[in-house]
């Protein structure tokens, strides 16, 4: 898919290329409209990726396991050759935008100034537009031909605002307009810069904690699996690795079902554009992944009670049982995981787009650590008070795994508290020539969607 630009309306890199392939493609036609464009664009992103680690998991790790070691480790290599060859062949047409600064640099400057101003007084507390007239709010920069979109001033974090205003004006403003020293003042854009930083952090880590619970449910399917009847048919034998692609093939077909139905189901009940907010969908998949652990919960008692029964360790039951659990787990990954990546893009600014993108990564990353800190938490309580090796053992039949998912469930529904006091952000597009100060709205309301694309 391709963005076509204008030569005297250059695009602002990846983030701003997005924001034109919304706008200009969806105003020529339906495939992406405002109400879906980048949404859409999220969500197939996501498919595909599904689809491609499905394939990993069952036709390569298949070939590796009966076949050839070799063999396997050959497919992805080339594979990454192609994608390579394609990376080089694709440069002509990417967008490069020259570094201007870390935008660290100017969340410090927020904090420092904000409080080395604590003790100023901050006129109209209560009336956002009125406070923003009194700021330091130069026009819309438009470094290297590029938009950038304005946000306007808000009373979240109201101490911050003091970074923003103006003791003296001739020693802290350049003629040119730009501050004279930026540890003296900061506009309104930086301030509403560093609480966008600030405001997404308990959706982080609610993020974060859900992508903990799905890597528990990984780790202890294999173990699951690895004790239970892994033949489909009579003469085929699967890795009990493979099990798990389910998970994947169920958020890639789960994809699809949302764009086309319960969208469009939620818009005729709502009348929103989105139908469904992205705090909205991230809390389903928490419903979703609660009720999830509470099926696995289930699954594992009967495995237990069936390969201790048996005598051996092993569980005559067939592996696909496992398949019912991973299934409704998928389908919480279609709502939460490509709802959090739409999350970051959308409600961080232009100069934070690759931050966000970094931030879901990120919480993958914390969350591969916090799963092996929670397993130890529950093993010391669970000792302490039964004396036994805790609910997580190595042996799998030997422990508890069920009340462990059983607690896994609880944390999942407690995981909505971290979102709950996330406000949505507004922003406006700089869409006035250069030197022009565009119209502030403030009065965004935070249940539109504002902090989308602006068309």
């Amino acid at each position: 898919m391709f963005v076509f630009l204008d030569e005297n309306e250059p695009a602002c890199g990846p983030s701003w290329s997005l924001r034109a392939l919304n706008d200009e493609v969806g105003s020529g036609g339906e495939a992406f409209t405002h109400k879906g464009g980048l949404t859409r664009f999220y969500g197939w992103y996501y498919a595909v990726a599904m689809v491609a680690t499905f394939l990993a998991l069952t036709v390569v790790l298949y070939i590796q396991v009966s076949v050839s070691w070799g063999v396997g480790f050959a497919i992805p290599t080339a594979l990454m050759a192609v994608a390579f060859v394609v990376f080089l062949v694709g440069t002509k047409v990417y967008v490069y935008v020259p570094p201007e600064g870390s935008i660290f640099s100017s969340v410090a400057w927020v904090f420092v100034v904000s409080c080395r101003k604590w003790r100023l007084p901050l006129p109209h507390p209560e009336d956002a537009r009125r406070q923003e007239e009194l700021r330091y709010n130069p026009p819309a920069a438009v470094g290297n031909g590029c938009r950038v979109f304005k946000l306007p001033l808000t009373l979240q974090l109201s101490f911050l605002n003091k970074a923003a205003i103006v003791t003296d004006a001739a020693g802290e403003i350049r003629p040119d307009g730009a501050p004279a020293r930026p540890w003296n003042l900061c506009s309104v854009q930086q301030v509403e810069e560093a609480k966008c930083l600030l405001d997404i952090i308990p959706v982080w880590i609610s993020g974060t904690l859900w992508f903990t619970v799905v890597t528990e449910l990984i780790n202890y399917t294999f173990l699951q699996a690895s004790t239970m009847d892994l033949h489909m048919g009579k003469h085929f034998t699967i890795p009990p690795a493979s099990i798990v692609a389910v998970l994947y093939l169920s958020v890639a077909l789960f994809v699809p079902v949302y764009d086309l139905l319960i969208v469009r189901a939620a818009q005729r009940v709502t009348k929103a554009g989105r139908g469904i907010t992205l705090l909205q969908r991230q809390g389903a998949g928490l419903v979703v992944g609660a009720l999830a652990f509470v099926v696995v919960a289930a699954v594992e008692r009967r495995r237990r009670h069936s390969a201790l029964a048996h005598g051996s360790g092993m569980s005559p039951l067939s592996v696909f049982l496992l398949a019912s659990q991973l299934a409704v787990m998928g389908v919480s990954g279609g709502f939460s995981m490509v709802g959090q990546t739409e999350f970051y893009n959308t409600q961080l600014p232009d100069q934070m787009r690759t931050l966000a993108n970094a931030a879901f990564y990120c919480a993958q990353g914390v969350s591969s650590y916090l799963a092996t800190l929670v397993v130890n938490i529950v093993n010391a309580r669970t000792r302490q008070h039964g004396g036994s090796a805790g609910w997580v053992t190595d042996g799998i039949n030997a422990g508890r795994i069920d009340y462990f998912y059983y607690a896994m469930a609880v944390l999942t529904g407690a995981i909505f508290v971290c979102s709950h006091f996330y406000q949505y952000k507004g922003e406006q597009a700089a869409e006035t020539p250069v030197g022009r100060e565009p119209v502030t709205d403030s009065g965004s309301s935070s249940e539109s969607d504002a902090a989308l694309l602006k068309t």
